[in-house]
């Protein structure tokens, strides 16, 4: 229920939903200031907001980017003891891979996915010398492993998928839909680009408040 002044509520128990800091998760090849719009409009409503640092940009190895990620959620999470991740392209599969395989009871109440290949992606083929870009094609075997277990809890009731019908780095574009999860196909120019559109934006600080606890 929301209350005339926007405040959600519960009976009448104003609803103020704790902003837990944010770890935004990069893609492979991403430079550090791709996050700047989101770290810009996350910080300016009140989120700490963090980046993990992969070696090489990420073109290395996804379970071992996977393992250091579990170090980066355990200390970003801090005082509140969950965070909320902000995945992008295959930031993303290195999420899942963290929360799939290493620890599905992990301190996340919510994930962000935009422009994340959940089923793998064609365009990773000519990247072939790249191991990331090896890991990303459908056949690979890291994302059989993906596929051969369940998605658990926190990616079936706490994640969402933002992919975009123009993301030319995500072949077939239907491979950016998580089944199980929640999704929203964005619609306009940005197409792998989405850390810079408004709506993502809006979209994912939306769904973090709808997540976080009061």
């Amino acid at each position: 229920m929301t209350s005339e002044t926007g405040v959600e509520t519960a009976g009448n128990i104003p609803r103020h939903p704790v902003k837990l800091p944010v770890l935004y998760v990069p893609g492979f090849l991403s430079p550090f200031t791709y996050a700047w719009y989101f770290e810009r409009g996350l910080r300016r409503t009140g989120y700490d907001f963090e980046q993990v640092a992969f070696p090489r940009l990420a073109a290395g190895d996804m379970v071992e980017m996977a393992q250091a990620l579990a170090t980066h959620v355990e200390a970003t999470a801090g005082e509140f003891g969950m965070v909320n991740l902000v995945c992008h392209s295959a930031g993303g599969l290195i999420a899942r891979y963290y929360l799939q395989k290493l620890n599905q009871k992990a301190p996340v109440s919510s994930i962000v996915f935009m422009g994340t290949p959940h089923e793998g992606t064609l365009a990773a083929y000519p990247g072939f010398l790249a191991r990331t870009c090896r890991q990303m094609t459908p056949e690979s075997k890291f994302m059989y492993s993906l596929g051969d277990s369940g998605l658990g809890r926190i990616l079936t009731e706490r994640s969402l998928s933002l992919y975009s019908n123009h993301d030319l780095l995500v072949i077939p574009f239907e491979s950016g839909r998580l089944a199980g999860g929640r999704n929203v196909r964005m619609k306009g120019p940005f197409g792998h680009a989405l850390p810079l559109d408004p709506r993502a934006l809006g979209l994912t600080m939306t769904f973090m408040e709808e997540m976080a606890p009061a």
